[in-house]
């Protein structure tokens, strides 16, 4: 992987926020006292969900950090709580000459001015509860909206060097065991220490919105991968644009755009609606699967087009990081990478009825676990070693960073991390629903699947 995309993962590093967990779930709306004795700020707020304090907690490897309130106060709350974690990333980058220029280089290319007014609001304002809390770590606002910019920032500066890739699949009805709907994911990208070592678990409760989970590292405040309380899971592909055509000026960063996908949206419908009513940037492709409605879609976007490809009668839908959809085919990258082919066809392989090794009507979260740790070249048969990390030979071998199964119907999920390999690694279970102090929440079975 290249040094530039390693520079731009310094801003993941460096946006290295967390905030509190408790054991209990208790149902407060009122503004309380965190455990170490930090005020919380969060104001008072009629919601139909049950809430949680911003606190914080240890799952084994994972961090747990409840957030709460308006965007202000939730970045607020992160810059409070992950202080220490601020100035571990701050001084990673300040030894390493590359990533200290990263900041001047954005402001050099513009960047910097178009991150400031393309950004969401609820995104600002987040970096500015955050700065403010944190600044006398050096950390400062253009840091985080970079940061959470980074999408554009890449396809922007970057343009022709390697990004983070990724790969889902969401199956369903006639594919699976049980007729319900599961969403698989990998994050694949550059071998990162830092993230690998601070797998973290974001509770976010927005005021006025529906409370969701970014599932990431320190200071995601726009996800890669999502879910929220009314039953949609989602996450976002890397995609490359044909030329400079496919990218705009004005816009929005597709990550902020999931943030607020997983803030509004209580169905598919609505997040489609979000995706084609609101301006576009760059080059990217989003999955969102609506486990009560039991349908998936996949929506491929440049800042001209966009193409939708939603599950078959089959039940199937998958995608690694090209376009296949009839709006959107003849305006990504060309020749598709082998890799991203390869992917692809390994997915049909494991997933379609007549697939050469089928799990077809098989599928639940086990066995979809199988999926995302498959290691075999679909043109060879060659299975890579088991502790391959980046080969791009298999579905499990291409970076991979986080894996994650979905149930969004429960508001279940299963997270492995860690380690590399990280598909090879346990995929431990969550409930959104206990997370947030729900009676009677659905449990993750098997609590973890090894």
């Amino acid at each position: 992987m290249s040094k530039m995309l390693l520079m731009t993962l310094a801003f993941i590093i460096l946006s290295v926020v967390s905030v509190y967990c408790t054991e209990d779930s208790n149902n407060k709306t009122d503004a309380g006292v965190i455990e170490d004795g930090i005020t919380d700020i969060t104001t008072e707020d009629i919601s139909p969900y049950p809430t949680v304090e911003p606190k914080k907690e240890t799952f084994g490897i994972f961090k747990i950090v409840w957030l709460k309130g308006t965007p202000y106060e939730m970045g607020f709350q992160q810059g409070t709580l992950l202080k220490d974690e601020l100035k571990q990333g701050l001084e990673y980058i300040k030894n390493d000459p590359l990533l200290s220029q990263q900041e001047q280089m954005a402001r050099d290319m513009g960047v910097m001015d178009i991150a400031i007014k393309q950004s969401y609001p609820e995104i600002v304002e987040e970096c500015k509860g955050l700065v403010d809390a944190a600044k006398d770590t050096g950390w400062s606002y253009q840091k985080c909206l970079i940061l959470n910019f980074g999408d554009v920032f890449m396809e922007y500066l970057m343009d022709g060097m390697p990004k983070q890739a990724c790969s889902q699949a969401a199956v369903s009805g006639k594919a699976t065991k049980d007729g319900r709907l599961y969403h698989g994911r990998i994050l694949d990208w550059s071998k990162i220490d830092y993230i690998l070592q601070n797998p973290t678990i974001f509770v976010r409760q927005p005021k006025g919105g529906i409370p969701h989970v970014f599932i990431g590292f320190p200071a995601n405040l726009s996800p890669y991968s999502a879910m929220n309380v009314e039953g949609l899971s989602m996450a976002s592909n890397e995609a490359h644009p044909k030329d400079v055509s496919q990218t705009a000026l004005e816009g929005h960063s597709h990550v902020q755009m999931l943030a607020r996908i997983a803030r509004e949206a209580h169905n598919l419908d609505e997040a489609r609606n979000i995706i084609l009513n609101e301006k576009h940037m760059s080059t990217e492709i989003f999955m969102i699967a609506d486990g009560k409605n039991k349908i998936a879609s996949v929506f491929e976007m440049t800042a001209k087009h966009i193409g939708e490809r939603t599950t078959d009668a089959n039940g199937l839908v998958y995608v690694t990081n090209h376009f296949l959809a009839d709006e959107t085919k003849d305006y990504d990258q060309e020749p598709t990478k082998e890799a991203n082919l390869l992917r692809y066809d390994r997915y049909a392989q494991l997933l379609e009825p007549d697939g050469k090794d089928s799990l077809f009507g098989l599928l639940d979260p086990q066995n979809l676990v199988k999926v995302l740790r498959d290691r075999i070249n679909p043109y060879t048969g060659e299975e890579s070693p088991i502790d391959e990390f980046d080969n791009g030979k298999s579905i499990a071998t291409y970076g991979a960073l986080y894996a994650i199964v979905f149930d969004p119907e429960k508001s279940l999920f299963w997270v492995a991390t860690g380690k590399i390999p990280v598909p090879q690694q346990p995929f431990v279970g969550f409930s959104l629903k206990k997370l947030l102090g729900y009676k009677d929440a659905p449990e993750p079975l098997p609590p973890v699947i090894e």
